[in-house]
């Protein structure tokens, strides 16, 4: 069984990395499970314990929702 969850992947840059620091130090007395930079994300919904099978069944429902979605990106500045 794995932990599993639906979540974004986010691209660690300077301003971002220096605010996790910041964060990490103001809640230092919390019980929080910081990732690696190199794993950031948001989680948008966790699925809890599942089998290899069900894994499989979501990737594919995903897949198959992903093909509505558009994506837009703008710069700022």
């Amino acid at each position: 069984m794995k932990r599993t969850f639906i979540a974004i992947k986010i691209k660690s840059e300077k301003p971002l990395s220096e605010l996790i620091s910041e964060l990490k130090g103001a809640f230092k007395s919390e019980q929080l499970k910081w990732v690696e930079e190199f794993n950031l994300h948001l989680t948008l919904h966790f699925i809890g314990e599942t089998t290899p099978f069900q894994v499989k069944a979501v990737t594919e429902m995903l897949q198959l929702e992903g093909k509505h979605i558009t994506h837009k990106s703008q710069k700022s500045g």
